[in-house]
């Protein structure tokens, strides 16, 4: 084959988007059991049809092993073994023509940006080897879901913003342009969004159509709980006796049975606490024991996998059973609200809404009457010290699940309100002490390489972090890209290359410690502070400043977008 032949052959690769699309598709009955038939049906409808979908799993599979091999050209389809020999010899009898249908179904994932094309002179190395890295090192690999800040406008008046308050330049992006981000996200598997702000019930209307239009390709309707039963059990009704029948206990007693003959002594981490000293009365008592526990457990409709939305409310809102109710026509819909104190006026204080306690209260029972999931989140909520903070504390803990977290993120408004902040480690985080090294609570974050979430937001800038909204770049804007462009480019973005490369682990020694505290209860703020001063400080010196005022200047920048520095205050 003439050089000039060789030129023409491309080969159709997955992209980061396809990557994700095809791990959770050949997964999908794994991760959702009974309910995969269901998800499958919905996620269809954004690829065209079951039909793409299934050539989409049958073409690509062998990149996800255990699947049948077989790659893509252009026009191409050979199994790997003949791919070898092709890359290897370059024989044109290997060729095997799609038929029109397949070639016009392989157009369509590269224009959603599932499928990307490559001359075969410009792969860099082994075509598998390239296959195997686009896998690999797929920075979707890890994500589930993806977060909305549907507005930065707030009600609220929070002392502990992380934000550093309502933001009016930024009333959020049309209901349309979200939908056209979130599709193919959900195209590729995602399940779970999540709606935030500012306040997102400031745009009720724009909320609940787009958690409507969602609900058009997510598996939000859960499935009957005797369906899930019978999937699992072989029967809607199953007894201890139904589920000790099935291959999982029949085994059990079997391993159990087996090292009934051991002694203690050869007893290994793994195994039961079974040996030659008990009987077989014993492992019978203890294979029922599990089997009772394990049907009590599948009893539990929250068991089961299945997609979710949530909505990140403050809770102030108005006529909230007339919202419950809306929200929940939709099916697995659920909201987060937090509280920072069980003191009503304290609380009220904090956030700066008057009555704003007395809502959350009533929104509580609310939710528990139309038995809808409400969540709960303290923040600082320190030790109920009245019999009234008590009361309170009981209400909300016995109402609705409630947990609380460890400190405040000490960035915007909270930079500077004094906010108690509970170590829960010997050493606090600082600059300078963070290594790719230690674990994420106490070095980098590997969001920015590996995110479990995309957020969306409310200026169209796409990222991974909520409180990293002071960095100039993330992974791009909707403003100037689609979604699948973003996803797809995200190994070339600055802020990626800064972790990989480790030139963030460099810049944390050029912070000045001055202009920040010097130790923090997490690893989270030096490490959005040390990016986003890192990108200012790279785009000031391209743009012609000398290193040391760009250091100066970039350190500066960053303290008064997260609140440590007053605009015009200086050091």
């Amino acid at each position: 084959m003439s050089e000039t032949e060789n030129d023409k052959v491309e080969l159709v690769r997955l992209t980061n988007l396809g990557n994700l699309a095809l791990e959770n598709i050949v997964n999908m009955d794994k991760k959702y059991e009974v309910n995969a038939k269901q998800k499958r049906q919905q996620m269809a409808k954004l690829w065209g049809g079951e039909k793409e979908l299934d050539y989409f799993k049958s073409v690509f599979s062998w990149y996800h092993p255990p699947a049948k091999p077989s790659i893509l050209t252009d026009s191409i389809a050979i199994t790997r073994e003949e791919g070898e020999y092709f890359i290897n010899h370059l024989c044109s009898h290997t060729k095997i023509k799609v038929n029109e249908t397949q070639a016009e179904a392989l157009r369509g994932y590269e224009e959603k940006g599932l499928t990307k094309t490559t001359s075969m002179k410009d792969l860099p190395y082994s075509l598998f080897d390239t296959i195997r890295d686009d896998f690999e090192f797929n920075p979707l690999k890890e994500v589930h879901g993806v977060t909305v800040e549907l507005t930065g406008l707030c009600n609220a008046k929070c002392l502990h913003c992380y934000r550093g308050g309502s933001n009016g330049s930024e009333p959020g992006l049309p209901a349309d342009e979200i939908k056209k981000a979130l599709a193919p996200m959900i195209m590729a598997g995602i399940k779970h969004i999540c709606f935030t702000g500012g306040e997102p019930t400031l745009r009720r209307k724009a909320l609940l159509e787009i958690i409507e239009w969602a609900g058009n390709y997510m598996a939000l309707k859960e499935v009957p709980l005797e369906e899930k039963l019978a999937y699992r059990y072989g029967t809607p009704n199953p007894t201890v006796e139904d589920i000790l029948k099935t291959s999982r206990y029949v085994e059990m007693r079997q391993e159990l049975m087996r090292q009934l003959k051991m002694s203690r002594d050869e007893l290994i981490a793994g195994d039961w606490n079974i040996c030659n000293e008990n009987t077989e009365k014993d492992v019978d008592n203890l294979v029922r024991n599990n089997a009772k526990s394990s049907l009590e457990y599948a009893m539990k409709s929250d068991t089961y996998r299945i997609d979710g939305i949530s909505v990140l409310s403050n809770g102030s809102f108005e006529n909230p059973e007339q919202f419950i109710d809306e929200l929940q026509r939709y099916g697995n819909v659920d909201m987060q609200c937090s509280v920072d104190s069980f003191n009503g006026h304290r609380l009220n204080k904090n956030r700066g809404i008057k009555g704003l306690f007395g809502k959350l209260k009533e929104l509580v029972k609310v939710a528990k009457k139309k038995k809808f999931e409400i969540y709960l989140t303290g923040h600082n909520i320190g030790g109920a010290k009245t019999r009234r903070e008590e009361q309170n504390s009981r209400f909300f803990e016995h109402s609705v699940p409630t947990k609380v977290l460890e400190g405040m993120i000490n960035i915007g408004s909270a930079a500077k309100a004094n906010f108690p902040s509970r170590h829960n480690r010997e050493t606090p985080s600082t600059f300078g002490e963070l290594s790719h090294l230690k674990s994420d609570k106490d070095g980098w974050c590997d969001g920015f390489t590996e995110p479990g979430t995309i957020i969306i937001r409310p200026t169209g800038v796409v990222g991974n972090c909520l409180q990293s909204y002071a960095t100039p770049e993330q992974f791009g804007s909707l403003r100037v890209q689609t979604m699948a462009q973003i996803v797809n480019n995200i190994q070339n973005t600055r802020v990626y290359k800064m972790f990989k490369d480790g030139r963030i682990e460099r810049y944390q020694h050029e912070i000045d410690i001055s202009l920040f505290p010097e130790k923090f209860s997490r690893s989270c703020e030096p490490v959005i502070i040390t990016l986003a001063y890192g990108v200012t400080k790279e785009r000031l010196m391209e743009q012609g400043m000398k290193e040391e005022e760009a250091q100066k200047t970039a350190n500066e920048d960053v303290a008064r977008k997260y609140g440590y520095q007053k605009e015009g205050e200086q050091k």
